[in-house]
């Protein structure tokens, strides 16, 4: 068994070998790849996390949870340290990532399941927080192939939904003229713009608006949204400065393949 220090204040057990996806394609890969192969990322992705959904809602009562993808459980982990849950679901596609979940002692235990997340989505889900951990996503693609279950994930009213965007890892250049349509303004030309203007799509289409942005160095950025129209706060974390954000107790800040 293998322990990783999060945020250097909790532990999360690694009872299975982790191992590179490298032969998968990348939006295929499950997040086993990225903590056999990423650490740096991850432990980036810890820190954005953590601040991330901090002093939103209040969080001296108790919520339900539901994670569409669930991955190693980091998310999980951060979830459980900063809310009070009194149920918690985590579903993950890859069977690797569901045997570990299922293992690991978290303060809660969840449900743990296996399902298709857009199966997930499309069912009426009432818990209070939602989070949709995309591989790859941007407005195109929450308007498009994942549109049905993304604005199904509204209906219930939940406390909070956070979701991962991966727009900013292209120059706004490259699909700023795109993404400015869908969200109805006359130009989109950096990262702050675009959050800017997502959130205030999501305020005219579904009455929440985005009032944390966390970027995680220059390849994704988390969001999180709660009903209302409100400022939106962001702030950067950059790869070099957030190493001890996930590493393994025996080595620090080697990768997972070096360490096995």
């Amino acid at each position: 068994m293998k322990t990783a220090r999060v945020c250097e204040k909790w532990d999360l057990n690694f009872n299975f070998e982790l191992k590179s996806e490298g032969d998968r394609n990348q939006h295929d890969r499950s997040y086993l790849h990225f903590a056999a192969q990423k650490p740096d990322l991850v432990a980036c992705k810890s820190y954005a996390t953590e601040w991330l959904l901090k002093n939103i809602i209040d969080e001296s009562k108790e919520y339900s949870v539901m994670e569409y993808m669930a991955g190693v459980g980091i998310q999980t982990l951060l979830i459980q340290k900063t809310f009070k849950i009194k149920n918690h679901v985590v579903n993950e596609l890859d069977e690797g990532c569901v045997d570990h979940l299922k293992n690991t002692n978290f303060d809660v235990t969840p449900l743990v399941t296996g399902e298709d997340a857009k199966v997930l989505l499309s069912i009426d889900n009432t818990a209070d927080l939602k989070f949709l951990d995309f591989p790859s996503s941007s407005i195109i693609r929450t308007t498009r192939e994942w549109k049905e279950g993304f604005a199904k994930m509204f209906e219930s009213e939940p406390k909070l939904i956070v979701w991962t965007d991966t727009s900013v890892t292209y120059p706004m250049k490259l699909h700023g003229n795109r993404y400015a349509k869908i969200m109805g303004v006359e130009s989109i030309n950096s990262k702050e713009e675009y959050v800017q203007s997502y959130s205030d799509w999501l305020y005219r289409t579904h009455r929440y608006s985005i009032v944390k942005a966390a970027f995680r160095h220059k390849n994704a950025v988390y969001f999180a949204a709660i009903k209302g129209k409100h400022e939106t706060q962001m702030k950067e974390f950059k790869l070099g400065d957030t190493l001890d954000g996930f590493y393994f107790l025996d080595e620090k800040r080697i990768s997972l393949a070096e360490f096995m």
